[in-house]
């Protein structure tokens, strides 16, 4: 019907007879299974100039199509074309044909459309305007064809309007410019289709051109017709003098986006694993990998590693996106967030965000119809949370990781992990650490990867302590892991050990109550309370530590009362409230003290040491601090050491003793060094540069402020942070930099609120900005 009518049977050509019988034959086709009388039919084909046989003329028209349409003698005469007492009626079910094809089609293409899945509509609309073959009904007499021609023609037009729009959301405009160019030839006054042109040539670049075909429209409107263009057109046309992609629907190809993060290192026992995950996926549609497994068993390294190697086969972009399902202090993210972050980072802009995630994912699917992208999905928490993020570009590859096998989600792949295996442990820390040293101490390298439990990260952290210390052996830093006190500092390493090592207790606190010990349970709870203190998360951390106070007096154990103790102390001292500090510390103290334990004496000394420098009570707290140096260089711990140095060398600094400051910090800062802490590192370093401007040594100070401001990160602590802006800033005003200390200023300021004491500071640095002579 989509052409010059037409049949076969199979693929045998079928001879349909004269033209009026053909037009007979499409007037019912047209009406599948509807009967049609023979004087209406008479109409439909001949209108107001019937035959002189009448009436006498349709049945003998029937016959003749009866007889070529039927596949056979055995086969009914009114199998394609029945009959019945009112008239005639084409049998839908006996025949392909065409027009019915194209609405379907069509239909398919407008829902993909309206779900986003523009490359969808596109492929489909071009497999609808490919069942044209010229001018519908070519030919066929009768005013019921001449509507029905006239029907499907405007029906091509809409279908190549349709497939034109949705290229140009796809980025496609190259596609679409000829052919719109050379139908606007053809209907020299379509409206709408003037309004695509001239979309199609602003995304082209060809803004000149655009407004070329508007003057044009408006002449041939205006000189045939009598008449303005309408709303579309104008509405069109002030939006390419405006520039405004946006209003125009224009999408434009921008370079590929690579958000991966740098690759964290050599896998370990993972060959096999990733070999799954690199896996070609299908061209043709868009693959999802789903990576599930334990806490810190290496999801997220294994799925980053796979990342990197897939990534040059992902030619418009790798976008990477933690959805935060496990992370303390994260509530996991919401696929409205999700998708505008995604579509950020593709450049389509949201607006305020609603709650509409259908709205949002559709959109998504749209924008990236046209892209192979790589997307990793790190850290889910449910199938929900991911399924709205899946993009539509065919060839397209997600990699999921979460701690749940995400049963709902259509995974083409799965890997499950586990810890490592003792070989596969051991063979990470000999390429950590060098195969000769793990020879000579291979007992103590098994302890080691004991203690670690198999997981990646810890045996990482602890090679690498393994590495910067030549001097160390296998057996010396199992003993330092076997103390419960000191685990968690030995497994942090740089601004690494809290995630991870929240990972690993989360792990571990489901089985404490099968173990033996009566510590764990508390030491577990305790660690919890360290992890979530360490990180400025003091309402988190305050429930852990009463919690692993109470089952340590419980079980009678004293050395975990006096941590828990401390802990809270600890916490009361970071939340201002110095009278129940004083009071916990005190306690502690003197459980350690009884305990003969000089690492707990000395944090607690140590703190009781700055809560009186806090309340102007110098001489206790010179006394408590040169105590807490005492007990540090006893125990041998760097991270100790400098913790008292660095509260030593905050004292000086407070009374002036600005020399006496340099020593203890710079001690303290090399100390902290050691231990890998690089927030202690730049704390320290920080306070030394501001003992150094003390002594007017304006260029170490600014090199050192320069040093610690490049040790802060995403997870530096907010407070510590800002101290280090607005000392970064006076040591750039102190060498007349007034601008880069504005910088640091006014940061600060936009960061904090009332009365903090760093917002004061950074008012006051401001104010010296602006005095004369600046």
């Amino acid at each position: 019907m989509l052409g010059p009518l037409r049949a076969w049977r199979g693929d045998q050509p079928l001879e349909l007879g004269p033209v009026r019988q053909k037009a007979l034959l499409g007037a019912l086709v047209l009406r599948p299974d509807v009967v049609v009388g023979a004087g209406e039919l008479l109409d439909d084909v001949w209108g107001l100039e019937p035959p002189g046989t009448g009436r006498r003329v349709v049945p003998v028209y029937v016959h003749r199509l009866r007889k070529c349409l039927r596949a056979g003698d055995d086969e009914p005469a009114d199998a394609v074309i029945a009959r019945d007492s009112s008239g005639y009626r084409f049998v839908g079910a006996a025949a392909e044909v065409d027009a019915v094809t194209l609405d379907r089609i069509a239909a398919e293409a407008a829902a993909a459309a309206r779900a986003g899945d523009l490359a969808v509509a596109v492929r489909a609309a071009t497999d609808a305007l490919d069942l044209f073959d010229g001018e519908p009904l070519t030919g066929l007499p009768g005013p019921f064809l001449d509507g029905h021609r006239l029907r499907l023609t405007e029906r091509r037009i809409a279908l190549r309007l349709g497939k034109a729009g949705w290229q140009l959301r796809l980025g496609r405009h190259g596609e679409v410019i000829d052919e719109l160019s050379a139908l606007a030839g053809v209907h020299p006054h379509h409206e709408e289709l003037a309004a695509l042109l001239m979309r199609a040539l602003y995304a082209a670049g060809r803004r000149a051109d655009a407004l070329a075909v508007f003057t044009g429209l408006r002449r041939r409107l205006v000189d045939d017709l009598g008449v303005e263009p309408g709303a579309e057109p104008r509405r069109v046309q002030q939006a390419v003098l405006r520039g405004d992609d946006s209003a125009l629907g224009v999408t434009r190809k921008r370079p590929p986006r690579n958000e991966l993060p740098a690759d964290s290192g050599e896998l370990a026992g993972r060959a096999e694993e990733l070999a799954r995950l690199v896996e070609p996926g299908d061209p043709e549609l868009v693959t999802v990998i789903a990576v599930d497994g334990v806490a810190g068993a290496g999801k997220s390294a294994l799925a980053l590693r796979a990342a990197h190697v897939l990534r040059p086969g992902f030619p418009d972009g790798c976008l990477h996106l933690d959805l935060h399902g496990h992370t303390e202090g994260h509530e996991p993210l919401r696929p409205a967030h999700a998708l505008a972050r995604l579509l950020r980072a593709i450049g389509v802009g949201t607006g305020p965000i609603g709650p509409d995630v259908d709205e949002l994912a559709a959109t998504w699917r749209s924008a990236t119809a046209s892209s192979r992208l790589l997307l990793v999905l790190d850290d889910a928490k449910s199938a929900e949370q991911v399924r709205p993020l899946l993009p539509s570009g065919a060839g397209s590859t997600v990699l999921v990781t979460s701690r749940q096998r995400l049963t709902g989600l259509p995974a083409d792949r799965r890997v499950s992990l586990d810890v490592l295996d003792a070989v596969a442990a051991e063979g990470l820390l000999r390429r950590v650490v060098g195969a000769e040293r793990v020879g000579r101490e291979p007992g103590a390298a098994r302890e080691l990867v004991r203690l670690c439990g198999g997981l990646p990260p810890a045996l990482r952290i602890a090679g690498a302590r393994m590495q910067n210390r030549p001097m160390w052996t296998f057996e010396y830093l199992v003993g330092r892991l076997a103390d419960d006190e000191r685990r968690l500092g030995e497994l942090t390493a740089e601004d690494h050990r809290y995630d991870e090592c929240r990972a690993a207790l989360e792990t571990a606190l489901p089985l404490a109550e099968q173990c033996s010990g009566r510590r764990m349970r508390s030491a577990l709870r305790f660690g919890f309370g360290v992890a979530e203190g360490m990180r400025g998360h003091y309402e988190r951390c305050r429930p852990w530590l009463h919690e692993a106070l109470r089952i340590s007096r419980q079980a009678g154990d004293r050395r975990e009362e006096a941590r828990a103790l401390g802990g809270l102390g600890t916490l009361a001292m970071a939340c201002g409230d110095t009278g129940e500090a004083l009071a916990l510390l005190h306690e502690a103290h003197e459980l350690g003290r009884r305990l003969d334990d000089p690492f707990l004496c000395g944090m607690t000394i140590a703190n009781l040491g700055l809560i009186h420098l806090r309340l102007g009570r110098f001489d206790e707290a010179r006394a408590c601090l040169e105590q807490a140096v005492a007990f540090g260089e006893e125990i041998g711990r760097p991270r100790a050491v400098a913790m008292a140095l660095g509260s030593l060398g905050k004292f000086h600094l407070a009374v002036g003793r600005h020399a006496d400051a340099v020593g203890a910090l710079r001690r303290a800062a090399g100390a902290a060094e050691e231990a890998g802490d690089i927030a202690l590192t730049a704390d320290c370093l920080s306070m030394w540069g501001a003992a150094e401007s003390g002594l007017g040594n304006a260029a170490a100070a600014l090199e050192l402020q320069r040093r610690a401001f490049a040790l802060v990160t995403g997870r530096t602590r907010p407070q510590l942070e800002l101290e280090i802006r607005n000392r970064l800033g006076a040591s750039l005003l102190a060498v007349a930099d007034v601008s880069a200390a504005r910088e640091q200023f006014e940061v600060v300021l936009a960061r904090t609120s009332g009365d903090h004491a760093e917002r004061a500071r950074a008012g006051a640095g401001l104010v010296a900005c602006e005095a004369p002579g600046r």
